[in-house]
């Protein structure tokens, strides 16, 4: 008995010693995120970038979200009925509350989509609520009553919503941010409550723990989410690391878990690591010009800037990462009518250097001489610099144009770009849905996001038109008139190629859903040994 008694306290301090071991020895549940610069804004009516959208949609939950294929799943929306004629959509909310508590009603997403469409908020993206009847009227100040906008509640769990025609990927537009839902009775009193952490109520996954401007987010899980069980995820830490070159070292030396921000020179040598990935993109990067000032207020001098360029040149010798040509606004991988859009549709000019040497000289500059002193604006991202440069060349050696280019930290260029007091400047679009109207319809004299100064009544009245048919056929032909207007006849901006995603991750961290259009959810990653 003596031999049991000193036998059995050392077993069972083996096993607290290996089951504290284990304990000490688990995986912390904690992601860095490089979110590369500071948000404009985290208000999702005054949000319209990549890294505001990466926060955005892990902390606000709309109706529903995309899959990694960018299809609609559901999300507040447990499930959702349309009606034969496909213009009216009924949509049953699941039970979940806001992060104080209280519930997530039908009337949080009228108050939302209200406060988005109301003139006086000058929603960037005010537009994309346009599919809902009466919204544009109301957005316009054509009508003063919000009863008119097509989207009301049925019952605290019931949302009905009106469109303008019938929409088949209306659910994918409704993962968008733009159409989250806000409590009404809260947003009235915090009025700073997208700019406060500690006020910044939430619906989704995570909640805003930290706000460091110009350094780092820090977001929680929310222990309110309908869903919490079952994400893993404690904590994301998002430093704002600007430079490529930096973000990549921290990655390598084990600071960072996933960046998407990759240095261009790298590229060869990251593309034999298995770290590193590449997927489909929906976007395109373009030049926009100013349309508005001169010398780009005349279409033959913006149509020769974008006939200069060497396009296959800038992917295949400076980008190097699998990015296509673009000599067209919306890009391939989007179905319609049974086909690709790209693919059926073509492209809608070429590069030709005698071309742009003939437009710029009946513009009045000949050789280039006499042209204004310009400017490319771009922020101060290491890619567009490489790119800028190669551009300025191209301008230079292929029109006898100099170029000076400009750098300004993100949120000065978004408001710059914003105002139109840019000539010429770097720009990026990234679809919203898997449509090609997406690509098209923020060149509407009234789009939140029209940076250009575009003015087209003609082609207000095609958009309208495609977001008014119920033809299949008939709305492709009008998709395909819009992109020949603003691009092969009027080259409101100069389409440079199609992006492709890439990022570099730890083998670690698992269950990140991403999709061709760009919407990043944290909420069922986990993180390994």
């Amino acid at each position: 008995m003596r031999l049991k008694s000193q036998i059995m306290p050392r077993i069972c301090s083996l096993i607290l010693a290996l089951l504290a071991g284990t304990l000490c020895y688990a995986a912390e549940q904690k992601l860095v995120f490089n979110l590369s610069t500071e948000p404009k804004s985290l208000d999702p009516h005054k949000a319209n970038g990549v890294p505001e959208a990466h926060v955005i949609l892990n902390l606000l939950e709309g109706l529903t979200r995309t899959d990694a294929q960018g299809n609609a799943v559901p999300a507040m929306a447990e499930k959702w009925d349309v009606s034969p004629d496909g213009r009216t959509y009924t949509f049953t909310l699941r039970k979940a509350n806001w992060s104080n508590g209280e519930p997530v009603t039908a009337d949080d997403f009228v108050y939302g989509w209200r406060h988005c469409l109301e003139p006086s908020t000058a929603g960037e993206y005010a537009y994309q609520l346009f599919f809902v009847e009466g919204a544009e009227d109301y957005n316009a100040g054509k009508s003063k009553d919000p009863a008119t906008i097509g989207v009301k509640a049925l019952a605290p769990d019931k949302l009905e919503v009106k469109l303008k025609a019938p929409t088949p990927f209306f659910p994918s537009v409704l993962a968008h941010y733009a159409y989250s839902p806000l409590k009404q009775s809260y947003v009235e009193a915090h009025p700073k409550w997208a700019s406060t952490p500690e006020e910044y109520m939430v619906n989704g996954p995570f909640r805003m723990a930290e706000w460091k401007h110009a350094d780092r987010l820090i977001l929680k899980k929310n222990p309110a989410y309908y869903n919490a069980a079952n994400v893993k995820l404690e904590e994301i830490v998002m430093p704002m690391i600007t430079n490529e070159s930096t973000g990549l070292m921290q990655f390598e030396s084990g600071h960072i878990d996933y960046t998407e921000y990759i240095p261009l020179p790298d590229i060869p040598r990251l593309q034999k690591d298995a770290r590193y990935t590449t997927a489909p993109y929906m976007g395109v990067y373009y030049v926009a010009f100013n349309n508005t000032r001169k010398p780009f207020d005349d279409a033959r001098v913006r149509k020769a800037f974008a006939l200069a360029v060497n396009r296959q040149q800038l992917v295949s010798a400076v980008l190097r990462a699998g990015q296509i040509p673009a000599l067209a606004m919306v890009p391939p991988g989007i179905t319609i009518e049974g086909g690709d859009f790209r693919k059926t549709t073509g492209d809608y000019f070429k590069e030709d250097v005698a071309e742009a040497k003939r437009l710029l000289a009946e513009a009045g500059y000949p050789g280039g001489k006499s042209f204004p002193k310009v400017k490319y604006l771009f922020n101060d991202m290491e890619m567009h610099r490489i790119i800028g440069q190669a551009l300025q060349n191209m301008w230079l050696v292929n029109l006898g144009v100099k170029v000076d280019l400009d750098v300004q930290e993100w949120k000065v260029f978004l408001q710059n770009r914003k105002s139109l007091n840019y000539q010429m400047c770097r720009a990026g679009w990234i679809g919203d849905y898997l449509d090609p109207i997406t690509f098209l319809d923020m060149f509407q004299t009234s789009a939140g996001n029209n940076d250009v100064g575009y003015k087209n009544p003609a082609y207000d009245k095609l958009i309208g038109e495609i977001q008014h048919s119920a033809d299949g056929a008939k709305r492709l032909q009008l998709l395909r008139d819009a992109e020949k207007q603003i691009i092969g006849t009027d080259m409101v901006v100069a389409p440079l190629y199609f992006y492709i995603r890439q990022w570099v991750k730890k083998p670690s961290v698992q269950g990140i859903v991403s999709n061709p259009l760009g919407m990043v959810y944290f909420d069922k990653v986990t993180i390994g040994d």
